[in-house]
């Protein structure tokens, strides 16, 4: 296995957007003791603000200028590698920006020393992989298909939706998205 790290960012700034916490009580109104066996409800309230809340880490990816994003790791020795982290360096070198096909060609070559990064900032994971090391095992996305996927989600939401706060909030998550996906396609990329 690779060798890796994990540290903060001391330079990121918290968000605290995570949205959506299971209930404490049974049906019946007694609490939930550790252990007993009692799955949490969610009350509907509860439920949709858990479902507006789970676009939060995208509308942090939205903000990010990160090309290359992890869309599923299937490599079990990565664990600590997570969905929706963004690649910021490979061998050293900052790829961030950089167009998609061009840091795909990068992850093949080993030994290979790959930096990923939360899309908060807040957790920084640097993985080296040894002159063996076979296939990562990672799924690796254009941001803009992630944020056009979300895009398409939060679009049929807000037609399902029925109440005026949850369609209040999914308009501000679309209007953030379409932003950052028009800002994207305006980026000159250096090829």
């Amino acid at each position: 296995p690779g060798q890796w790290t994990v540290s903060k960012n001391p330079l990121a700034s918290p968000r605290g957007n995570k949205v959506g916490h299971l209930a404490d009580k049974k049906r019946d109104g007694s609490p939930v003791e550790p252990g007993d066996g009692q799955e949490q409800e969610q009350e509907p309230e509860q439920e949709q603000e858990q479902e507006v809340g789970r676009h939060r880490e995208l509308l942090e990816l939205a903000d990010d200028t990160a090309n290359i994003v992890v869309g599923e790791n299937n490599n079990p020795e990565l664990g600590h590698i997570e969905k929706l982290m963004v690649v910021m360096s490979i061998n050293g070198q900052n790829v961030a920006e950089r167009p998609f096909d061009e840091v795909i060609s990068l992850m093949h070559q080993r030994p290979l020393q790959v930096r990923f990064a939360s899309c908060d900032g807040q957790r920084v994971v640097e993985q080296n992989f040894g002159p063996e090391y076979g296939s990562l095992r990672l799924r690796l996305v254009d941001r803009v298909k992630i944020l056009n996927d979300e895009l398409a989600l939060l679009s049929t939401e807000l037609l399902q939706s029925r109440e005026r706060q949850v369609k209040q909030r999914l308009r501000q998550d679309i209007a953030v998205l379409d932003a950052s996906i028009a800002a994207a396609r305006r980026r000159p990329h250096d090829n």
